[in-house]
């Protein structure tokens, strides 16, 4: 057990001064990290893999072992009672002591003997949220510190290697860690990713879309491609309806020395409304805070975890002629690495990259595309309006589980005497798309769809229940809500009625 500082930093990573390991350090800052353990033989799986897969038949061989950085915001004088606490209590004590541990857990490094990408497998925190980060591609993961169980929420990380994996399959990797999670499976490593692309080239090539829906494909997993050519409203929709659905997205970019991947983990809600585009054969655009999306967290394998970066609808003038001299157009969605509303410090590497492409990793079970939550609500857009009519109401899309959304229904402003009703009704699949309707920040409804199938023409008969946490009971919206659960024959639950007015005596 150490304090944490640049002296003791500097031994674990004798590269600082490059971008991933002062990103590391400035990160570690901004958790509040006061000391850490350092476990000097940990054996990682992942690594592991990579190493008899690759590095094993090295002319030089890296150590196959690791070192397991545990990072806490505590002083060593109280970490160090927590674990002396720990270690002389009973059963039941030590429970609360860990459960103590990992509130002042930030997670942990996995330091590999690999002079250029150091950083293994990481997990860290995510920064605080403030009220607009939403952060969530992340996950718990179980971690052991002797005999001691912690747990810390975030989404795995490393460097590229460039030997087993590159910024592709590892970009997969981290997106993987979430999905296989959802799905109940094990992680697959960098190298098993690798391998189920079927790429006929070394892993140094990297992979294209093609090779990285197969892998996905190959490890049991499905798979969508949203493109970056339309209009950048209905890009960013998508990519905000993934990440709400807990579904990590990685983004294929490229810049004039080449391509890269990244995988996003999370976003700022935006506090615009935007109109999107609509889809070819509708008439109106519909009302979507989504849309205006413009920053997203990252973890990027050449900077770190859960980096910010912004969406762009163009770069800067010099840029574009730039790639217009390439013959390259310059039309599309952009990324900046970094913020626009602040100085970056010296080792942060500022880039521009257009955004070509974004591949979904789902469990295979949620067999609606991503692109048909955009559809369902265009379809259903009538059947909002004529609820709610009168009302400025906008739209979210997203996928979530039965149980999820049942569970999530304990927490919504509904009416208690009928809430058990509908769920002995009320039958749910494993996978749900759900349309929200709002106005401003009121959540009026939900409208759940299967997304277990592919429906080819999504309408009123789609519905499997309708749940309105902003619509009381007995009211006009309600009876509407009535009108449209009678002709569907699904299952329905609001708010309770609202209280009488007075009257005013005279």
């Amino acid at each position: 057990m150490l304090a944490l500082d640049r002296t003791e930093f500097g031994s674990d990573f004798p590269d600082s001064g490059t971008p991933a390991t002062e990103y590391l350090w400035d990160y570690l800052e901004h958790l509040g990290a006061r000391t850490f353990v350092r476990e000097h033989h940990y054996v990682d799986r992942h690594y592991l893999d990579d190493f008899t897969s690759y590095y094993a038949r090295s002319f030089r061989v890296p150590d196959h072992a690791c070192r397991r950085l545990h990072y806490f915001d505590l002083t060593q004088r109280q970490l160090s009672a927590l674990l002396d606490r720990a270690h002389l209590a009973s059963a039941e004590e030590r429970r609360k002591v860990e459960a103590k541990l990992s509130l002042a857990y930030l997670g942990f490094v996995v330091r590999r003997d690999l002079k250029r990408a150091r950083l293994g497998r990481t997990v860290l925190r995510t920064y605080p949220l403030d009220g607009k980060r939403r952060y969530s591609a992340v996950r718990p993961y179980v971690v052991h510190l002797g005999a001691l169980q912690l747990q810390v929420i975030g989404l795995a990380y490393q460097q590229q290697d460039g030997g087993a994996a590159v910024c592709a399959s590892t970009a997969l990797w981290s997106a993987l860690q979430k999905v296989a999670h959802m799905a109940g499976h094990r992680t697959p490593t960098p190298s098993a990713i690798t391998a189920a692309s079927k790429s006929p080239y070394a892993a140094s090539y990297g992979l294209d879309d093609s090779q990285m829906a197969h892998a996905i494909a190959t490890l049991g997993y499905g798979a969508d491609l949203i493109g970056a050519q339309g209009d950048p409203a209905t890009f960013r929709a998508l990519l905000a309806a993934c990440l709400r659905s807990h579904l990590p997205v990685i983004l294929a970019v490229e810049d004039l020395n080449g391509s890269h991947a990244i995988t996003v983990t999370g976003y700022s809600e935006p506090d615009d409304v935007v109109d999107v585009p609509p889809y070819e054969g509708e008439e109106t655009s519909l009302r979507m805070r989504a849309g205006a999306v413009r920053v997203i967290y990252a973890h990027d394998d050449n900077l770190g975890s859960h980096a910010h970066y912004e969406l762009v609808d163009a770069p800067p003038q010099d840029l574009m002629e730039s790639w217009v001299d390439q013959n390259r157009s310059p039309d599309g969605l952009w990324l900046l690495r970094g913020r626009s509303d602040k100085t970056q410090p010296a080792w942060w590497t500022e880039s521009w990259m257009r955004v070509a492409s974004a591949i979904v990793p789902k469990p295979s079970k949620v067999r609606m595309p991503v692109t048909d939550l955009l559809k369902l609500a265009w379809a259903l857009r009538h059947t909002a309006a004529i609820i709610f009519d009168g009302l400025e109401i906008d739209y979210e899309v997203a996928f979530t589980t039965g149980v999820e959304y049942r569970r999530q229904m304990f927490e919504m402003r509904l009416e208690k005497a009928r809430l058990r009703a509908f769920h002995e009704s009320a039958v749910f699949p494993r996978h749900l798309a759900v349309m929200t309707v709002r106005c401003g920040e009121n959540h009026l409804c939900d409208f759940l769809l299967d997304a277990t199938a592919v429906d080819l023409g999504p309408d009123d008969e789609s519905l499997i229940a309708i749940v309105a946490p902003g619509v009381p009971a007995r009211s006009l919206a309600w009876k509407n809500v009535e009108s449209v659960a009678e002709f569907t024959q699904i299952p329905i639950i609001g708010a309770p009625p609202a209280p009488p007015k007075r009257r005013r005596s005279s």
